[in-house]
Formats: structure tokens, C-alpha cells, sequence
């Protein structure tokens, strides 16, 4: 079972943690985490998504959403005002249209007040979205509906200023260690695809050898340049720039270097993008140079569960099918199999993120390390924790027009 810091064991560890679930939603794969939101706190399942920074809740009259939030139950929240209406469409197609407002955050120990979120009364997809991406990616800027843009504080932007909604007894320990830094940190090779999402720094213990800290190539999103890429010792020579999302299902490869990963699974992938679920497997990996760090992929995670209405997928031949976890594409991801092998610390004010190769078994200690504004690293502690029962969602500002038109016949 996964190792959890909890409220519990706060006052005498430096960090925050929460669990990172995985959810089959019609047919896709998502990094999750679980929200309670409101007061009385109403619990949701949002996607865990570093590619977008808003975070959205579908309303009651959203039909299939997996959970949905209803602002009238809640005493603490308030719609923005003026009126600020709410659109975006991600990079895999999925749109959402609603509201802005306000209401209490709580993810995992870590609680926030006033934490700006979006009520979505118009959606294609079914599951809403905890956006920690960068605060350049928010919707808000974005000129539309003839209504001025803003900016608002991101929940780490909350947090860092906050007590994360600590006992009086644990406040003191939590403001001196990860009060006021943006640093989160993802580990997600626990048991059945599940991980933990760390606040305020990194947990030694979760991963081998030292962290490789990298530059994040300027622009609006967590991007790193991959040097060299070798798959089963067959280098791929050729730099790229690389976004590193948890909400994506999948690896976006060049053509060149997908068509390489696809061949070691001897003609099994199909041109749609699935595989027979029983295939023969490659060994090998898919190695990832990142400056003088390495992140070794293993091919046979490649290969996505497939779900339609709770049952397995099968193909004209009644074989059951899963989703191949790879695909070609000139906008280049790392999600699903790369973010199961690597652990992934993401620092915005620094511009850099951490690489290291994940481990897939932990023991009962942690080895936190907090990092602070201004600062490297501090504050390593190791301690005992108690057993407790853990294609791209990125912003695609070209659609937010489509979403727009759509949301007025919401208005």
C-alpha cells in the first residue's frame, strides 16, 4: 500500500501529500487526485493535469460526469464579480464552458480559501480538471467575451501563503518549512498505476540515485530539451523539446522515433492505435537523455487498459484490445509511460524540473526536502509513516472560440 503523509503524521514531517489515482473515463486514461471542495466540502475526482492551470467542476446538469460540484450547497462559495464566464478546449478535444468563482480547496492535508475554480454547465468530457500547470496557461488572460481578463492565485500560490488549513498545533512546522514555494513534485509507479503528489518539495526516498535538474525551455509550459533518445540501444540523435504532462495518456514522439518504438512490438500496434492486449511483449526500454540525467522507459508500459461502459474492449475478432501508448506527433508530450518511470519535481520559479528514475517499491520512511523561495533545497528530514489505504489534456487556445460560441447558448 502507499505510503501517505496525513494530518496525522504533519506535526513532525516538513511536506504535504495527496493521492494520485487513475481513472478509466469513455475510454481514456487519467492521472487523478480527489478534491474536496465547499463547505459542507463536496469530494470530486478531477484530472491531475500539469498541462493547464484552471481548475473546473462540472455543474449538476452536466449528464455522465464522474462527479459534479453544486455551488448552491455551499455557504463559502461566490461566483467573481463582475460575471466572468469560463472557456477552454484542451489539445485531446475536450472543451468546457461555465462560470468563474470561489470557493475552499482541499487536496490530500492541504487546504486553501478562496481559491478561484470554474462551474462547468457545458462539456464533452466527464471528469474536470485540477490544472497545476504554469499561471501564463489560464483562460483568464484570454480576451473574450468582451469582459476584461484577470489573474488569480493558483492554489500553490494559496497554499505558500497559508497554513494548509493546519491544526494550531502543526501551523508553525508547516510555515517554516513549506510555506512560499511553488514546487510540487509527482511519483506515480505505485501499485495498479496509482502515485502521490507531494507539495512544497521532494521526497528522496521515492526514487534512485540524486535528482537531474534541468532548464525549462522558455515558453508558457514545463518543457525540457531531450538530447538523445535510444530505444533497445538504437539512438535517436535528433534534440526536441519535450512538455512534461500529467494529464496525458500517452508519449507524442517524432515520426521517426515512434515508427522505431512501434517496430520492436513486431507489427502487433495497429494503424489505429491499439494492440491486442495479450500480445507478445518486447523486453528493452526507451531511454531519455535529459543533460547528464537518464529516464528508462520499459516498452511492455506501453500498453493502455481499454474500457467502454466498465467492460474490457474487444476488436472484430472478440480479442480484447488496449490502447497503444505511443503515438506520432510534431507537438511532443511525456505522459503515461514516461511519468510511471520517472519522478518528476516541478519548480516554475526557478525554471527548472527535476528528473530522476522512479523507484517502484518504497519503504516506510520518507526523505522529504523542502524547498523554499530563493532557495536550492533545505530541511531534508527522515521519518516513519503509518500504512495508509494511491492524448494530451494540454491547453489548445486555437478552440476557445468554439467554446465560446457554445457557452452563450448556456447564457
Amino acid at each position: 500500500m502507499i505510503q501517505l503523509l496525513t494530518l496525522a503524521s504533519l506535526a513532525s514531517a516538513a511536506l504535504l501529500e495527496a493521492p494520485i489515482g487513475y481513472h478509466q473515463v469513455a475510454g481514456q486514461n487519467f492521472n487523478t487526485v480527489k478534491l474536496s471542495v465547499g463547505s459542507p466540502a463536496q469530494s470530486l475526482t478531477l484530472v491531475l493535469d500539469t498541462g493547464s492551470s484552471d481548475t473546473w467542476m462540472p455543474a449538476p446538469n452536466v449528464s455522465g460526469a464522474l462527479d459534479s460540484f453544486d455551488p448552491t450547497k455551499s455557504s463559502t462559495f461566490a461566483y467573481r464579480q463582475p460575471q466572468q464566464y469560463f472557456a477552454m478546449r484542451y489539445g485531446d478535444g475536450a472543451y468546457a464552458g461555465g462560470h468563474w468563482g470561489s470557493d475552499t480547496v482541499s487536496v490530500g492535508a492541504a487546504e486553501v480559501s478562496g481559491m478561484s475554480v470554474a462551474v462547468v454547465v457545458d462539456t464533452n468530457t466527464e471528469i474536470g480538471t485540477f490544472g497545476l500547470g504554469p499561471p501564463e496557461l489560464s483562460s483568464s488572460l484570454i480576451p473574450k467575451f468582451n469582459q476584461p481578463t484577470f489573474s488569480y492565485d493558483s492554489f500553490m500560490d494559496l497554499l505558500g501563503r497559508s497554513s494548509g488549513g493546519l491544526s494550531e498545533s502543526s501551523q508553525s512546522f508547516f510555515l517554516d518549512s513549506a510555506r512560499s514555494t511553488m514546487v510540487f513534485s509527482t511519483w506515480l509507479a505505485g501499485s495498479e498505476r496509482t502515485g502521490v503528489l507531494t507539495f512544497g518539495g521532494y521526497d528522496k526516498s521515492r526514487y534512485h540515485g540524486e535528482l537531474n535538474w534541468v532548464p525549462i525551455v522558455s515558453g508558457i509550459h514545463y518543457q525540457v530539451q531531450s538530447e538523445t533518445i535510444a530505444v533497445n540501444g538504437d539512438i535517436y540523435p535528433h534534440p526536441g523539446i519535450y512538455h512534461i504532462d500529467t494529464g496525458a495518456e500517452s508519449l507524442h514522439l517524432p515520426q521517426k522515433l515512434f515508427e522505431l518504438v512501434v517496430r520492436q512490438f513486431g507489427g502487433a500496434v495497429t494503424a489505429g492505435g491499439m494492440i491486442p492486449c495479450n500480445s507478445s511483449l518486447p523486453e528493452g526500454s526507451i531511454t531519455f537523455r535529459f543533460g547528464h540525467g537518464y529516464i528508462s522507459v520499459p516498452l511492455s508500459d506501453l500498453v493502455n487498459p481499454l474500457t467502454f461502459g466498465g467492460k474490457p474492449a474487444r476488436d472484430e475478432l472478440d480479442r480484447e484490445i488496449c490502447r497503444f501508448g505511443a503515438q506520432p506527433s510534431s507537438a511532443l508530450v511525456l505522459g503515461g509511460a514516461f511519468l510511471r518511470s520517472a519522478y518528476v519535481v516541478f519548480d516554475w520559479e526557478k525554471q527548472r524540473i527535476g528528473l530522476a528514475q522512479a523507484k517502484t517499491t518504497v519503504g516506510d520512511s520518507r526523505d522529504f526536502v523542502v524547498v523554499k523561495r530563493g532557495l536550492k533545497g533545505a530541511n531534508s528530514s527522515t521519518m516513519g509513516l503509518p500504512l495508509q489505504a494511491n492524448e494530451a489534456r494540454g491547453v489548445d487556445r486555437s478552440g476557445l472560440l468554439m467554446v465560446v460560441g457554445m457557452l452563450f447558448l448556456f447564457m
